[in-house]
């Protein structure tokens, strides 16, 4: 005797999984929105980290700046993404072999901003940020949802970096 699924079972099998599927693809599209938020954050925070490492284990200046080509300091926008590099010839100018690492954000719908106008920051050779005491440098990431939930990039005058929740507008 054969056995299988008539007509009107798999209708209401396929109604059923539309409907979970309906409910379910929101829920979704926002936790992948959130991931990248966190993403970018997270890549932020940990090359800002690495900056503030390397200038105390190389004993000398290194600067985080937004970057555009990935070659210079030359990006107005950080969420194209950004560079972290010692100035070792002391010309101010970024040279190929004087890049320590590179970092791109493109395609990306989530957007990294400082309101501040910062397009680049030097942690010095004692971990400190090139800035006046009490002072910090924020970042933020979120993308075109209001009210929904982005993340911040803090970093203190002292170089010590946060990564805290923040309610986009």
């Amino acid at each position: 005797m054969q056995r299988g699924l008539t007509l009107v079972e798999l209708l209401i099998t396929i109604a059923i999984s539309a409907i979970l599927l309906s409910v379910a693809a929101p829920s979704f599209q926002s936790f992948i929105l959130n991931s990248r938020i966190s993403t970018i954050s997270e890549q932020l925070y940990k090359t800002l980290h690495m900056a503030r490492s390397e200038a105390i284990r190389r004993g000398t200046n290194v600067t985080v700046c937004s970057s555009n080509s990935y070659t210079a300091c030359d990006g107005a926008n950080w969420g194209d993404g950004w560079i972290v590099w010692e100035d070792s010839n002391q010309n101010a100018a970024v040279d190929a072999d004087e890049i320590i690492k590179a970092q791109s954000n493109t395609g990306s719908t989530a957007t990294l901003s400082n309101g501040e106008g910062i397009l680049s920051m030097t942690y010095l050779a004692n971990g400190f940020l090139n800035i006046p005491p009490g002072n910090r440098r924020t970042f933020t990431v979120c993308d075109g949802r209001s009210n929904e939930e982005g993340r911040q990039v803090v970093v203190q005058s002292f170089g010590y970096t946060t990564t805290l929740a923040y309610t986009c507008t």
